[in-house]
């Protein structure tokens, strides 16, 4: 099962929302933010060395950035499905504003 590390008012919540469209089993490892000074707590730096979220967990797997765990989520599936379906051909190279 996929352990993700959720920062409060990140990026991590697009994980979350992926893994639920996705109808994947998760677990939630929950990081909440300095109300002051708004920076990520200790506990997460110690899962990144930038106190960064999301990052995932799958066995001795860690990988950061929602575009990356996004792709690794997606592509572990045996079977694809019509969001990720989506999500590669709304990424097309040739489709593409920067082409």
């Amino acid at each position: 099962m996929i352990k993700i590390h959720h920062l409060n008012h990140s990026r991590s919540t697009r994980v979350i929302w992926l893994m639920e469209e996705l109808n994947e089993p998760y677990e939630i490892v929950q990081h909440m933010r300095d109300p002051n000074t708004f920076r990520s707590p200790q506990t997460l730096e110690r899962v990144h060395p930038l106190g960064k979220a999301p990052v995932i967990e799958d066995g001795p797997l860690m990988l950061a950035e929602s575009g990356a765990i996004s792709n690794y989520c997606t592509s572990r599936r045996d079977q694809p499905c019509f969001l990720c379906l989506s999500i590669f051909s709304a990424c097309s190279p040739a489709d593409s504003p920067m082409v």
